[in-house]
């Protein structure tokens, strides 16, 4: 899937370790307003070693290409939204 919008906020990177492999993983969340009539919002993660190659700012417009995977914890559903690439369109606004 894939948005294009300006990012308005940028969480703290969170880490820990996979309690079912046992290996370190990092996560930030990122969430980019579309720049429609009626704009959407969409939090979305970089995982592990995207963190690194792709260096989201608020403020930046850019174009996100990410995956859907849906989960289930305690019978409620959740969507998790992983970004695997972003591209700047413009950089943030001094």
């Amino acid at each position: 899937m894939e948005i294009q919008g300006k990012i308005i906020a940028v969480q703290p990177v969170k880490s820990g370790v996979s309690k079912s492999s046992g290996n370190e993983w990092k996560s930030l969340e990122f969430v980019v307003e579309t720049e429609e009539n009626k704009p959407q919002s969409l939090c979305l993660q970089l995982m592990n070693q995207n963190i690194d190659c792709y260096a989201v700012e608020a403020g930046m417009t850019v174009h996100v290409k990410f995956d859907c995977a849906a989960r289930q914890w305690e019978e409620r559903w959740f969507n998790t939204l992983t970004a695997w690439e972003v591209t700047v369109i413009k950089g943030k606004e001094a």
